[in-house]
């Protein structure tokens, strides 16, 4: 009781946020999951397997259990891995049911999200109030929406940690700081390498603009150089073991998007001012034009607080104060670097970073730099907080409170949803064709062979799921790409590319159970 009087405000935001983005979209009884019944369910299919394998029902990971004979088929896309625990933990309370037990694992990232920041800003700032408007726009912004069709982004908890670290380490150069940060960077490549390469990149961003903004001295320099040559190797080490894979999948196929994929995908100017459908505010920027093939990437309109935020860090700023200056120096030079205007952009320089053509979409740097805005709405709620007076002090507060929620709340219409109930029914549906097949129980892999061209992916997810409850392995598969001789499977799914596939990996095509 009284942990929720000292945080109670936070408990009522954090509720906020979770209906606005969460239970309005998935429904208070779980019926819906956000997405499709493609890049959704690749992702819930991910951390399935990621559990059975921890519990012992598949061996050697790295081989997976789709793109049968494949091998080091996991290492096509990211594998999510630091996840697991929290994914087998909510799998205890699913009462076995996959689709609930990832819904629950979203419930527990957006709260950890929320939390996470929420202490991050907290121990910066000592004010709860403003704590939590910012932990809001971190974890719930309207900016962040897009992004909800492929729920792997929830995944980005130790964000704010890994900030807090590193900015207490260049504020006092104290070993056990950078430590701790270098921890927070390498678990969040464990929960996602897409996430852990954008967080690297702009917490460098945000390094080289404290040691400017605070003309940090030489000595000071040589002692941050010593820590990161001493921390530097250890954790690249304990990333080897995922990044030796990954690295080997670039060299054999050479997938990865080309420069002019990734330049559709550098946000315009105009993509900021481009808002999420659905919007209750601001649904008149839905039709900003961003000049991009892949327009639906580039909804990262933040709401009108962030921007209003953003122009009082200029302010404050110019009038040299430290953090607002760090905070809008980062902004900028990320912005510099991050942003496409009439065919030109900076990144270039980036992409040449080693793995940065993992990060296939640009635009979803924005669910490392939202951190920033969020920091920014933090100091600004702090400001209009800080009355002696403790009632208009709570009156600010909740004012705060009901502008934020205003400004980035987006009708569940806005979201692309699927149903449960009919996934379930399409997985099942595989599964019993599986089981009554003479001879399922003697072949190591089945393949579900439809015939049909359309959204054939979809079918394909129906397959692989349905293998995970088997606990057998498929030749369907699906993921960020795949061997150029799986092509014909892709596309066809008949008994013909079935065979070509297998002729080219030496494998029996008899030994396959075909599944109609």
């Amino acid at each position: 009781m009284t942990y929720f009087k000292t945080h109670w405000f936070a408990i009522l935001v954090l509720m906020a946020g979770l209906h606005i983005v969460f239970f309005q979209v998935y429904g208070y009884d779980l019926k819906n999951i956000a997405g499709d019944l493609g890049d959704s369910r690749f992702i819930i299919a991910i951390t399935e397997y990621n559990h059975q394998w921890f519990t012992g029902n598949y061996d050697n990971y790295w081989d997976g259990f789709f793109f049968f004979p494949e091998k080091e088929g996991i290492s096509y896309s990211d594998n999510l891995l630091g996840i697991t625990p929290f994914y087998s933990l909510a799998r205890l309370f699913s009462g076995g049911n996959v689709l609930t037990a990832f819904q629950l694992l979203l419930v527990l990232c957006h709260v950890l999200n929320f939390w996470a920041c929420y202490w991050t800003f907290s121990k910066i700032s000592g004010n709860r109030f403003g704590a939590a408007a910012g932990a809001f726009i971190f974890a719930f912004s309207i900016a962040l929406n897009g992004i909800h069709n492929h729920p792997q982004f929830t995944f980005r908890f130790c964000i704010p940690l890994f900030f807090y670290f590193l900015y207490l380490y260049l504020s006092d150069k104290k070993l056990k700081n950078a430590i701790y940060a270098a921890l927070m960077l390498l678990c969040q490549f464990y929960l996602g390498a897409y996430l852990g390469t954008f967080l690297m990149v702009i917490g460098g961003f945000f390094a080289l603009c404290y040691l400017v903004v605070n003309k940090v001295n030489l000595k000071d320099l040589k002692r941050i150089f010593i820590h990161g040559v001493s921390i530097g190797p250890v954790i690249i080490a304990l990333m080897a073991p995922l990044l030796y894979f990954y690295y080997r999948r670039v060299k054999i196929t050479g997938f990865y998007a080309t420069y002019d994929h990734f330049m559709e995908t550098v946000p315009r100017f105009s993509s900021y001012f481009k808002s999420f459908p659905g919007s209750l505010l601001w649904a008149g920027l839905e039709k900003t034009d961003v000049h991009s093939i892949f327009s639906w990437q580039h909804y990262l309109f933040p709401g009108v607080i962030v921007l209003v935020s953003i122009l009082a860090g200029i302010y404050f700023a110019f009038r040299k104060d430290k953090l607002y200056l760090l905070l809008i120096a980062t902004i900028t030079l990320f912005l510099c670097f991050t942003i496409w205007y009439d065919g030109h952009t900076m990144y270039g320089f980036i992409m040449k970073i080693p793995g940065i053509k993992t990060a296939r979409v640009v635009t979803r740097f924005i669910t490392v730099f939202i951190f920033f805005a969020a920091w920014l709405v933090c100091l600004n709620a702090n400001k209009l907080t800080q009355s002696s007076s403790k009632p208009w002090r709570l009156i600010a507060a909740m004012l705060i409170a009901f502008m934020i929620a205003a400004d980035n709340f987006c009708f569940s219409s806005g979201f692309r949803t699927f149903s449960k109930k009919d996934c379930e029914d399409r997985v099942n549906l595989v599964v019993d064709k599986v089981k009554n097949a003479p001879g399922s129980h003697s072949k190591e892999a089945f393949a579900y062979i439809p015939g049909i061209k359309e959204n054939s992916h979809f079918y394909h997810l129906d397959a692989m799921l349905a293998a995970l409850e088997l606990k057998k392995k498929t030749v369907n598969g699906y993921s960020s790409s795949c061997n150029r001789y799986y092509g014909p499977v892709w596309t066809n799914i008949d008994s013909v590319s079935v065979d070509f596939w297998c002729r080219h990996m030496n494998y029996p095509t008899d030994s396959v159970l075909l599944v109609k």
